[in-house]
């Protein structure tokens, strides 16, 4: 049930088929380069689900913020958060970009790619820039073995690692993928190409140093072995290389429609889950799924470590995507994204409130929907980032134009009419809300990604414009869009 009184504000339940069973801190301001409220209109949640709730951690006294920029725009695509709380982060840079241990400067009109490590606290390790004359993007990222760092993305031109490099060749914009070491060295990198333009969207990798990168490309994609057509517009590539940056294998999915993979995980059994959206109808090897007509939906299908299909499916909506997805170690997992119109997470289908509204939702090894969740309001929002806890808590991102009541939790969650917010929520095994805290700014901001440190402390990293509330402090943006890092309970 949702309430319609006050904002339209609500967080619903979908219900579900179980296989198992704040007061606001001062604000100061901070420049760029150093670390570093309002009421919320309740409203009534439906709760379906089956499990013991997981009570909220005991808090650690950590947090810090830092955030990276000057007048020209910097942006970071993705974040990754490993287990000793270190932050790789991949983006696109103009201008100069300093992550506090060197300047890296750059034209003010053509885009580099730029890539840090950092510590626990905030402080990075080692950046790089890498780029030329012509435009590159840094778009994926995922932690190695060792402290290595994996990163992928698209270019044109030439671009210079250091003691390897990859060139365009004949492409308009081809696919790269690069693996810097734990001192910000490169290890290898490979060039993958095709008539149109291949890109990345996001990569992930296994204990032994295996990584799978996904992504869409508009006309063509060569692995190396030959070109493979795309079936209509967009079409899905998913690579897989191993430690050395040989291809193991890699598959093409496609349909008439613009299909794109946005999100991948791998498990501890080497398999694959990618999520994402397409139109039409897109089969996988289980047989097709199928979209509204003339609206994309979401999809989110799970393959083996030799790349066959294990099972595929799709969450009936209208304009839906999958963002964000995420493994637990015993085979759970966990989705989120956005959908206008309504979605079907378990038990039927559950309209908007307004224009688009976020959803989260657990699904077993099987791809059984384990719980499902909702929230949303008048005005826009998306899951952007989701990761696990080794005890099944899950942490959420989610975007918002509006104020999103999450209910009874502990932290600190504000909201103010008119900014935009990104709520961080702590979801126990029923996927309740338990804990949360906040960021909000008067400009759009764009979610890289959001991740577990140790056992109560959340890392979120994204990017922003104008200025950024994170509760502490007020972080400003020296001019266009700015990188920022947060660490929070």
């Amino acid at each position: 049930m949702r309430s319609f009184s006050g904002l339209f504000t609500c967080a619903v339940a979908v219900a579900l088929a179980c296989s198992s069973g704040a007061a606001c801190s001062s604000e100061r301001a901070l420049p760029p380069g150093t670390g570093g409220a309002s009421d919320l209109v309740p409203a009534v949640v439906a709760d379906v689900g089956v499990g013991p709730s997981v009570p909220p951690q005991p808090p650690v006294p950590t947090s810090w913020d830092v955030h990276y920029g000057d007048i020209a725009d910097q942006t970071v695509s993705a974040a990754a958060v490993d287990a000793a709380g270190e932050i790789a982060l991949v983006g696109t840079a103009k201008g100069t970009i300093d992550f506090g241990n060197i300047a890296w400067p750059g034209s003010t009109t053509d885009t580099d790619v730029v890539v840090a490590k950092l510590a626990s606290d905030g402080q990075a390790q080692w950046s790089r820039r890498y780029g030329d004359s012509c435009d590159q993007h840094g778009d994926a990222v995922a932690n190695l073995p060792a402290g290595d760092v994996l990163i992928a993305g698209d270019f044109c031109g030439k671009m210079s690692f250091g003691k390897t490099a990859v060139e365009t060749q004949g492409g308009e914009v081809d696919l790269f993928v690069a693996v810097i070491d734990a001192l910000g060295e490169d290890v290898y990198s490979r060039r993958f190409g095709g008539k149109g333009a291949q890109i990345a969207r996001a990569a992930a990798a296994d204990a032994q140093g295996n990584t799978v990168v996904v992504g869409s490309f508009d006309q063509a994609f060569d692995d190396g072995s030959g070109e493979a057509p795309s079936a209509g517009k967009d079409d899905i590539f998913v690579l897989d290389l191993d430690p050395k940056g040989n291809v193991l294998w890699s598959q093409r999915f496609g349909g008439p429609e613009s299909d794109l993979a946005r999100a991948v995980a791998i498990d501890t059994k080497g398999h694959i889950v990618i999520g994402g959206s397409f139109g039409g109808s897109l089969d996988f090897g289980g047989g097709p799924l199928t979209a509204p007509p003339g609206h994309p939906s979401a999809f989110l299908v799970e393959l083996d470590s030799a790349g066959k299909h294990l099972w595929s499916q799709t969450f009936s909506s209208d304009d839906a995507v999958i963002n964000s997805v995420a493994f637990r170690r015993d085979g759970p997992i966990a989705v989120t994204g956005s959908f206008a119109g309504s979605i079907d997470v378990g038990n039927g289908p559950v309209p908007t409130l307004g224009g688009n509204d976020a959803f989260a939702a657990t699904l077993d090894g099987a791809g059984k929907v384990i719980w499902g969740r909702v929230f949303g309001t008048p005005k826009s929002e998306s899951g952007s980032g989701v990761a696990f806890w080794a005890n099944g808590l899950l942490a959420l991102a989610i975007t918002s134009e509006g104020g999103v009541d999450f209910g009874s939790l502990s932290g600190d969650v504000s909201f103010e009419e008119g900014l935009h917010t990104v709520y961080v929520t702590t979801l126990d095994l029923t996927g309740l809300p338990v804990h949360g805290w906040s960021v909000a700014s008067d400009e759009p901001i764009q979610v890289a990604g959001v991740g577990f440190v140790g056992q109560v402390e959340i890392t979120l990293a994204g990017s922003f414009q104008s200025m950024l509330r994170t509760g502490r402090a007020k972080l400003w943006s020296a001019g266009g869009w700015d990188i920022f890092a947060i660490h929070r309970l």
